[in-house]
């Protein structure tokens, strides 16, 4: 974006240069007025000496070959790929949650990008960008000439019209500079989906699932798109972004996972999902988006850690408990999990328990709000809100479940680690949660790195005990 502004900057500076020192338009004052001979072979010379610098300066064309561009460098196309790059390695990691992809590496990345299939899709993406950026020179162009011919037959002062097309609120930042910005937070998020819909393609990965974003949008395209899932590859192609400034994604579907828990739509059905693994899930008081994204979660962390769901220590009882013998969780806590038994057709059963708070479980926007609070101010770690509040929460809890059914070796190992590690530096390197016990080191840790795009070291380190001892 910086780069967009210094270049549109740098041709709203050659237009004032041009009309006010250059004085191109020439203009005499005749009582209160300019009067401007020639006009029109002015502003002919004028649009011609415009486009020789949008050339230069904004499309940066290197030459022509008759009436087509044959060679531009496209300065935007860096933001594209590596707008496109951040989106393969994003489906490397939504697919190396699900245990279908290797953790990636700089040196992968770059041999993915000039396999066959991206390069393709880099190539259209590039041109593409190039022709939108043109549309909207072409757009400016139009609203220059009127400003021009409007400004001399009405006998403006040169300064005048420089202003109306080169100031603050003038043609080329009004409305070159800010279509152009919308340009690009919309083709770098083109680019990134592609690019993750390609990946997973790699993988034969056939069904995706839309991820709501969750900034504004327009006429509810994006929830509905979302509610839409799963979507079949060649389907989801050319959907996101829905529109300008649309920050959704796409996330893999394997095996049951298209089938079934991506069906969910309310939380009498993600119940009754639960109720199909022998898990007493209670999701009242919960939204009915919430309740899906916390299945969603729960579906992700056992299939990458399928101990949580198999295990003698495995999740039994999950959402808003109301067990015999359980206190009421406090208003300030989002959620437990803590050991527990249970009497079932005179059987004991026994499993680990996470209880998650109403309070703030009852509505997305409530639960992603406040932990975005908890984010930026260090209290969870960096780079997990952008799954969402619920998700994240989920994550951390069912963290501590894998805790338990953790080797001894391999927590011990996570434990020399935190003991090494002084409270002040695990704040700052995890979160300051992280800082008050190993339990709560180790959960954050695994939050931090299941959930973020860039894990930091610590969050790696732990993830790669955990990911050696149980995958």
């Amino acid at each position: 974006m910086g780069e967009m502004d210094k270049r549109f900057g740098w041709l709203a500076k050659q237009i004032n240069e041009k009309i006010v020192e250059d004085k191109f338009l020439g203009g005499s004052l005749v009582t209160n007025a300019y009067d401007y001979p020639l006009q029109t072979k002015k502003i002919e010379g004028f649009m011609k000496w415009l486009a020789a610098q949008e050339d230069k300066g904004i499309l940066e064309i290197i030459s022509y070959e008759g009436r087509g561009t044959v060679v531009h460098s496209g300065w935007q196309n860096t933001y594209v790929k590596r707008s496109y790059s951040k989106g393969v390695v994003w489906a490397e990691k939504r697919m190396n949650e699900l245990g279908i992809a290797p953790p990636e590496t700089d040196a992968a990345i770059s041999a993915v990008l000039g396999g066959a299939v991206h390069a393709d899709a880099l190539g259209s993406l590039y041109l593409r960008n190039f022709s939108e950026l043109n549309g909207i020179t072409g757009a400016m162009d139009q609203k220059i000439s009127r400003v021009l011919a409007d400004g001399m037959a009405n006998g403006m002062n040169p300064r005048a019209i420089a202003s109306e097309l080169a100031g603050k609120d003038g043609v080329v930042k009004k409305l070159g500079l800010a279509r152009a910005r919308v340009l690009a937070r919309t083709e770098t998020a083109r680019a990134f989906d592609e690019a993750t819909l390609n990946r997973y393609t790699d993988f034969k990965v056939e069904a995706v699932e839309w991820i709501f974003g969750g900034g504004p949008c327009p006429s509810q395209v994006c929830p509905d798109g979302a509610a839409g899932s799963p979507y079949k590859i060649g389907d989801a192609r050319g959907l996101i972004p829905a529109h300008p400034n649309c920050t959704c994604a796409w996330g893999p579907l394997v095996g049951d996972m298209a089938r079934e828990v991506n069906t969910l739509k309310t939380k009498e059905d993600v119940s009754r999902w639960l109720r199909r693994q022998d898990v007493d899930g209670n999701m009242d008081g919960f939204s009915d988006d919430v309740a899906v994204d916390v299945a969603k979660a729960l579906d992700g962390f056992q299939k990458r850690y399928p101990v949580i769901a198999d295990g003698p220590d495995g999740v039994k009882f999950f959402g808003n408990l109301k067990l015999p013998g359980l206190d009421d969780i406090a208003d300030d806590v989002y959620g437990r999990q803590f050991n527990h038994l249970a009497m079932e057709n005179y059987e004991i059963v026994r499993g680990r328990a996470v209880q998650l708070n109403p309070k703030w479980f009852k509505n997305r926007s409530i639960i992603d709000k406040q932990y975005m609070i908890d984010e930026a101010t260090g209290f969870h770690p960096i780079g997990t809100a952008n799954a969402g509040g619920a998700r994240a929460i989920t994550t951390h809890e069912l963290s501590h479940v894998l805790e338990v059914n953790l080797p001894h070796d391999a927590w011990q190992d996570v434990r020399r680690i935190y003991l090494n590690t002084s409270s002040k530096d695990i704040a700052t390197k995890v979160s300051r949660y992280a800082a008050k016990n190993e339990q709560e080191f180790f959960a954050e840790s695994m939050t931090e790195y299941l959930l973020s795009d860039s894990p930091r070291a610590m969050a790696k380190a732990v993830g790669k005990i955990v990911d050696a001892a149980l995958r």
